[in-house]
């Protein structure tokens, strides 16, 4: 039930495109892995990956080799 998104870069459009899944299919699980949280959305922009998603409801994690998945996540 969960989908994962990995990314690096998290383009406007990829913001845009997630907002209408997430409209139009509200019951998705869509959960993103970041190599870098925080990581601003935009040159003139203060707001980070990581705000992006908690502004919008997604949840997200730091991408580490370690442990690429978060443990709870995988544990769900």
């Amino acid at each position: 039930g969960i989908i994962l998104e990995s990314k690096g870069q998290f383009s406007s459009k990829d913001r845009s495109k997630h907002l209408l899944i997430k409209a139009s299919q509200p019951e998705l699980d869509i959960r993103f892995i970041f190599n870098n949280p925080n990581t601003k959305i935009g040159k003139k922009s203060s707001t980070t990956y990581g705000m992006w998603c908690e502004r919008h409801g997604f949840l997200y994690a730091k991408y580490t080799k370690a442990q690429p998945v978060p443990q709870e996540w995988l544990d769900e």
